[in-house]
Formats: C-alpha cells, sequence, structure tokens
C-alpha cells in the first residue's frame, strides 16, 4: 500500500495543449450525437426484420418489448437516453427538455406496456413474464444511478473550491431541477392512480413532447424581438403560440373529418377554441413563427420549421382520425421519431465543428 502511495505521487499529470483537449472533447460530441441516430436506426431495423418474420405488425414500438426486439429495445431506449442527458442543448430551454427526454426514454424501457393482443404475431415472450419485479428493479437502479451521477458531479466539481458549489447552482440549473423534480412526482402519482400501464404512457408522452419542444425552440433560437433582443421569453412565445395555432388547426380539420360519422363535434369544438384563444391572445407571436419580420428564415431554420409542424400535426391527426386505425400507435410513435430523428441528423451536420465557446459551455 504504502509503494502504491509513493507511485501514484510520483505519476505525472500529463496536461495535453489546449488544441488537443479540444479536438477530443469535438470527437467525444460527435460520437455521442451519432450514437442517438444509430439507435433510433437500429430499433426501428430490429422491428422492421421481426415484423417481416412474423409477417404481422404489433400495434405500438413499445409492444415489441415482448418479442426478439426485447433486448434492442430496452438497450436503445437506455442509451438514447443517457446520451440526451450528456449532451449540453445550445440553449438552457433545450438542455432541459433534453434531459426530461433523456430520463423518461429509460423508463419507457423499464415500465412495458401491456402484453400485445397479437395472437398471429410470432415468437412473442410467455404472458408470465416478473414485469412488477423487473420494472420495480430496474427504476429503482435508475434512481441510484442518477442520484450517485448528481452527487458525483457535483463533489468533483466543488473540489478545493468553496464557491464552485454554490455557483453550479445557476438559474437554469434550478429551473432545471425544479422541472425534474415535477416530472419525477407528476410519474409517482400517474404510477399510484393508474399504474404501470399509465406510467409507461405518460413517460412516452413526456418524451415526445419534450422532443418536439426541442425542435421547436431550434426552429426560433436565432429570433430577436422588436428591440433586437434575443430573450428567451420571447422566443418562447413565439414557438409555442406557433404551435398551438398548429395544433388546434389539425384537431379543428380531424373534428370537421369526423362529423361525417357524427362524432366529430368535441373535436371541432376543441380545435376551434384553441385556433380562437391564440387569435385573441398571441396572434403576433403566432405569425411571427410561420412569418419572421425579416422575412427569411437563417441557416436550418426553415427544417427545423418544417419538423416542428410536422411533429406537432402528426399528434393529433393520427391520434384522432376516424374509423378503425391498425396500428394506430405504431404509426404515431413513427410519426414523432422519425422527424426528430432528421433533425438530429440535421442539427448534428450544424455543430460538427463546435466552436470553442460552444464546448466550453457544453462542460
Amino acid at each position: 500500500m504504502h509503494a502504491l502511495r509513493q507511485g501514484m505521487q510520483r505519476e505525472r499529470v500529463v496536461v495535453r495543449p489546449p488544441d488537443e483537449a479540444l479536438q477530443f472533447a469535438r470527437k467525444t460530441y460527435r460520437y455521442l450525437r451519432i450514437a442517438i441516430v444509430s439507435m433510433v436506426v437500429a430499433l426501428l431495423a430490429s422491428v422492421v426484420l421481426q415484423s417481416l418474420d412474423a409477417q404481422s405488425w404489433l400495434g405500438s414500438l413499445s409492444a415489441y418489448y415482448y418479442s426478439p426486439v426485447h433486448a434492442i429495445f430496452i438497450g436503445a431506449m437506455v442509451m438514447i437516453g443517457i446520451c440526451l442527458v450528456a449532451i449540453r442543448g445550445t440553449t438552457d430551454p433545450e438542455d432541459i427538455a433534453l434531459n426530461i427526454a433523456g430520463s423518461c426514454a429509460p423508463i419507457v424501457a423499464f415500465v412495458p406496456t401491456a402484453f400485445p393482443d397479437e395472437p398471429a404475431h410470432k415468437d412473442l415472450f410467455e404472458n408470465n413474464l416478473p414485469i412488477d419485479a423487473m420494472q420495480w428493479n430496474n427504476v429503482l437502479a435508475l434512481v441510484a444511478a442518477a442520484g450517485f451521477a448528481l452527487v458525483l458531479a457535483f463533489a468533483i466539481s466543488s473540489r478545493g473550491k468553496a464557491s464552485a458549489l454554490q455557483g453550479a447552482f445557476t438559474t437554469s440549473t434550478k429551473v432545471g431541477f425544479g422541472v425534474a423534480v415535477a416530472a419525477i412526482g407528476l410519474l409517482i402519482v400517474v404510477h399510484a392512480v393508474w399504474g404501470a400501464q399509465g406510467t409507461h404512457n405518460v413517460s412516452a408522452a413526456l418524451l415526445i413532447v419534450c422532443l418536439w419542444f426541442v425542435a421547436t425552440i431550434n426552429s426560433v433560437r436565432r429570433r430577436r424581438d422588436a428591440s433586437g433582443s434575443r430573450s428567451w421569453g420571447y422566443l418562447l412565445r413565439v414557438g409555442l403560440s406557433g404551435s398551438a395555432l398548429v395544433f388546434g388547426i389539425t384537431l379543428a380539420a380531424v373534428g370537421l373529418v369526423r362529423l361525417v360519422s357524427g362524432d366529430g363535434w368535441v373535436v371541432l369544438a376543441a380545435g376551434t377554441v384553441v385556433v380562437v384563444g391564440i387569435g385573441l391572445f398571441s396572434r403576433q407571436a403566432a405569425i411571427s413563427w410561420f412569418r419572421p419580420p425579416d422575412g427569411e428564415r437563417v441557416g436550418l431554420e426553415p427544417w427545423y420549421f418544417a419538423i416542428a409542424v410536422i411533429m406537432v400535426a402528426g399528434g393529433p391527426a393520427l391520434g384522432l382520425w376516424p374509423g378503425a386505425f391498425e396500428h394506430r400507435t405504431l404509426w404515431l410513435e413513427l410519426a414523432e421519431m422519425i422527424p426528430f430523428g432528421l433533425f438530429w441528423i440535421l442539427q448534428t451536420i450544424e455543430s460538427w465543428h463546435p466552436s470553442t465557446d460552444d464546448l466550453i459551455a457544453a462542460v
């Protein structure tokens, strides 16, 4: 033991040149971003291969938990979750949304949906898995890992620096921590009231909403208000107002289609209320999302805008479309996942050569 301590004392600390260190940081950043897209592709490929082999499709992506896709489904969701948390968003709101999405992704995998009612699908696992024991074990292990990571990060950052820990609690950190606690509290309440199925559904919904939010905030992140400033209050109002208008118009359109069968009045009324509300209280902000004041969008913003529109319209369009819609949930999930995958690829291309300031901010 004494020899080990002497060896550690004699060991020289190698300090890499700044340029080399930044190159390592860029490489790690790129690999994290590519890993998310790769895992989405792996999951979709596994689902397609299994469905072609079984000659039938299951009702949702989550239902493939009970098929040979099992290992890929869990592994992909956990890795995607870790990468989403690890990557620093380009803005504080985006970073908070990525952290929430990353926290929900493993829960979607660890708390599975109900056993699929698809007797024709081959190779499904037996419906006697110890689901309750598995989900409690996995979720508690996830909570333990998250708690350990937080304590370790703060302990290392504050080592030898009296003010470092206090400085770590910035406004965005406090807001993000508060939102995370609220999300955990919501999931606890949902589990107590609706059980595992409700927890799975709410986690999946939170994951999709956060991914949509990330695409939306990127569609306006370079905007400036009338005074020339770039306040987050203004940007959020523009993105959320425009998205709400699209959501309301889609609801109203689906309601009109459903009127043919006589059950679309509620959907039509809900969509109309949303559209009228945006028109009365946030019309200028919503218009600005569709038509920027400067008359043009910068960089990849047109793509981010189109992706956000598809994601916000896809939910009510596919979820409420009338008639018997086979595998409705599956197509709804794909309508959200595929556009976000495209968004992530585009953002990865955009940020392939991050600046020194971006890398420092990501630490």
